[in-house]
């Protein structure tokens, strides 16, 4: 039975992980926080892998405040690069497969076509620039890590996009979301049932980069729209533009990317944005907006 240790179990991805372990037998899993696994403390994940030989270690522990990442440049690279090539460099060490996650956000959105994954990389803003880091640690310090960039998560559980409108829409009549960036939003059961469905088939004897979403295309009031219309409550969503609502942080306008090499190479089907949804949404409704 493989051994497969998930880093960042409270968060949005590692609770995805954990919702869905009981599905695959085939596994051992091992789910770990930062209080016994902090991505930061080199010592602490040396001493802790060394001590628990694992097959994959599938890293869900990332900085992901995209609009704070501007104050805190620093911090965002060390959790997002500097501790990612620690992992890289321990999967060496220690002979397991690294599986990590980069971000839609490394690409400038001036395109109109789905990104490939061999698009260059232009990144608007500290984020990105924190993942495409990450990125090059995995395929510069690994021999046959992958990394997946994923895009617009959301679920039934902790701070996304999708509850926040719906926990504003419970208390007013209408509200104001940006229709001019376009991306594809993705449930985060997508990602770990997929990820889960990847680990026996992997064989790659070099480093992969894989997009990894839902299917189709959609702007933040898209999906705000449907959210709320699913969730039956009654508030008037109003497209806006980009340059109505302020930010300090630049944001890709188009960042739709091609799935066709991990449906290919896995044979995978992802479903599509507004079924996941659907699920998502059936999920809240069992257990209230909180």
């Amino acid at each position: 039975m493989s051994k497969v240790l998930i880093t960042g179990a409270t968060g949005q991805l590692g609770q995805a992980f954990q919702k869905v372990a009981g599905r695959y037998s085939e596994f051992e899993f091992l789910f770990v926080d930062r209080s016994t696994f902090d991505i930061e403390n080199n010592q602490q994940i040396s001493d802790f892998i060394k001590n628990n030989p694992i097959d994959f270690l599938i890293n869900c522990a990332a900085y992901t405040a995209s609009d704070k990442a501007e104050e805190e440049s620093e911090r965002a690279h060390r959790i997002n690069a500097d501790a990612v090539k620690q992992l890289a460099l321990l999967s060496q060490e220690n002979s397991f497969r690294l599986i990590t996650f980069s971000s839609d956000y490394v690409f400038d959105g001036k395109q109109n076509t789905p990104y490939l994954e061999n698009t260059l990389t232009e990144p608007l803003n500290v984020y990105g620039q924190s993942k495409v880091a990450g990125e090059n640690a995995v395929l510069n310090h690994t021999a046959n890590g992958v990394v997946l960039r994923v895009a617009w998560i959301y679920s039934s559980f902790a701070k996304n996009f999708v509850k926040t409108i719906l926990h504003h829409a419970q208390n007013k009549k209408e509200l104001r979301v940006v229709y001019d960036q376009v991306g594809t939003p993705t449930y985060a059961e997508t990602i770990a049932d997929t990820v889960l469905k990847m680990l026996p088939k992997l064989d790659n004897t070099t480093p992969e980069i894989y997009h990894l979403s839902d299917l189709g295309v959609a702007s933040w009031y898209d999906l705000a729209h449907e959210a709320v219309a699913m969730m039956g409550i009654d508030c008037n969503i109003i497209p806006i533009l980009s340059d109505e609502y302020p930010s300090n942080v630049m944001r890709p306008a188009y960042s739709v990317m091609d799935k066709t090499k991990i449906q290919r190479d896995f044979n995978i089907e992802l479903p599509y944005w507004r079924d996941s949804l659907r699920e998502c949404i059936d999920e809240i409704k069992a257990r209230g907006i909180n």
